[in-house]
C-alpha cells in the first residue's frame, strides 16, 4: 500500500472497496480514487482485478491496489481483515472508508464451503464479517465512513414472505430475487444496529441503493430470478440497460466523501442520493438484535471460521 502524500503534501486517507474490480464498485472506485485517497479494491480474478486497479490509476493517477480474495466464506473474509490489518498498521493504522459492495444474485440455489446458502454468504455475512473485524481502524480514522450497498428496500421487501430470518438456507422453492430481498434487508437492519451501537464513535454506517445499473448482476436478473417480470421482460430490459454504473458510483462517492456525518448517519438514500423510507420492520431494535445475533452464530458456527 503507498502511503505517499498528496500533491498539497497532505496524508492520503485510504478507503476499501470490496468486489470493485468491475461495475458499480469499480466506478465507485475509480471516483475515490480520482479524489485522492489511496482505494484498495478486492475481487476473485486476480487478473480481472489487476487490471482494474492499472485501468483506475491510469484514469485518476491515484493510488490503487488489488487484494485477491474469495469473499464467499468467513474465514476467507477474516484472513483477509487480518492481513488488512497488519497493512493499515505499517501505513498510519486507519481505514477511513469501507464501502461492502461484493454481492450477487442468483437464478439457482447453491452453497459456499460453509455450507451456507451463496447470497447470504455474499451479500450479507461477508459485510458483517470484514466490517466487525475492521472496526478498530475505521475508530482510529476521523469520521470514518461504512457503507453497505442494497436495493429498493420498500420494493424487496415486498418479495420476501414471512419471517427475514426464516429459511436463511434458502430451501424448497428457490426464487433467486425472494432470497437476494432477504438478505440486503437483513443487511440494512444490521447496519441500522451499527449505527447505533458505534454511537459517538465518529464511524458513520449507512445503507445505499445505487440503482439500476447496467452490470453483471444486472444482467443476471432475467425472469427466473425475477418472476413477476416475465410478462413485461422486455420492457424492464430496456430500462435495465439505460442505467449507468458510472453514475451509481457518482452518488456512493459523493456521500462517502463530502456528505457530513449527521447527514448519513444511520439512514438509507435511494439512488438520487435522497434519504429514502426504511420498512418499519427493519427499525425495530428487537429485530435488529434477531439479525445481529444470528450473524454472529452463522460466523462462529462455520466450518472455515476454525482455519481463519
Amino acid at each position: 500500500m503507498s502511503d505517499a502524500p498528496r500533491p498539497d503534501g497532505t496524508e492520503r486517507p485510504i478507503a476499501l472497496v470490496t468486489g470493485a474490480t468491475e461495475g458499480i464498485g469499480y466506478h465507485t472506485a475509480q471516483g475515490l480514487a480520482a479524489v485522492g485517497y489511496t482505494v484498495l479494491i478486492t475481487g476473485r480474478d486476480s487478473a480481472r482485478g489487476e487490471r482494474a486497479a492499472s485501468s483506475i490509476a491510469s484514469a485518476t493517477g491515484g493510488h490503487v491496489q488489488f487484494i485477491q480474495v474469495d469473499h464467499s466464506t468467513v474465514g476467507a473474509n477474516r484472513r483477509f481483515a487480518e492481513a488488512l490489518g497488519e497493512q493499515l498498521q505499517q501505513s498510519g493504522g486507519k481505514l477511513d472508508i469501507l464501502i461492502n459492495n461484493v454481492g450477487g444474485i442468483f437464478a439457482h440455489r447453491t452453497v459456499t464451503p460453509d455450507g451456507y446458502e451463496t447470497a447470504l454468504a455474499l451479500n450479507f455475512l461477508a459485510a458483517y464479517v470484514i466490517t466487525n473485524s475492521l472496526l478498530p481502524f475505521l475508530r482510529a480514522a476521523p469520521q470514518a465512513r461504512v457503507i453497505v450497498l442494497t436495493s429498493a428496500l420498500g420494493w424487496l421487501a415486498h418479495q420476501v414472505h414471512g419471517d427475514l430470518l426464516d429459511n436463511l438456507d434458502g430451501t424448497g422453492n428457490y426464487i433467486g430475487i425472494e432470497v437476494y430481498g432477504r438478505t440486503k434487508l437483513l443487511l440494512t437492519a444490521w447496519a441500522l444496529r451499527l449505527s447505533a451501537e458505534l454511537g459517538d464513535s465518529g464511524v458513520t454506517v449507512t445503507a445505499i441503493n445505487p440503482g439500476a445499473a447496467w452490470t453483471r448482476m444486472t444482467q443476471a436478473l432475467t425472469p427466473e430470478v425475477v418472476p413477476s417480470w416475465k410478462y413485461f421482460y422486455p420492457l424492464a430490459r430496456w430500462f435495465q440497460k439505460r442505467g449507468d454504473p458510472a453514475k451509481a458510483g457518482q452518488v456512493i462517492v459523493r456521500l462517502a466523501t463530502t456528505a457530513s456525518p449527521a447527514e448519513i448517519n444511520g439512514k438509507f438514500f435511494t439512488e438520487r442520493g435522497k434519504p429514502g423510507k426504511i420498512p418499519a420492520e427493519l427499525l425495530a431494535p428487537a429485530f435488529q438484535e434477531r439479525v445481529a445475533d444470528e450473524a454472529e452464530r452463522l460466523t462462529k458456527q462455520a466450518p472455515t471460521a476454525s482455519t481463519a
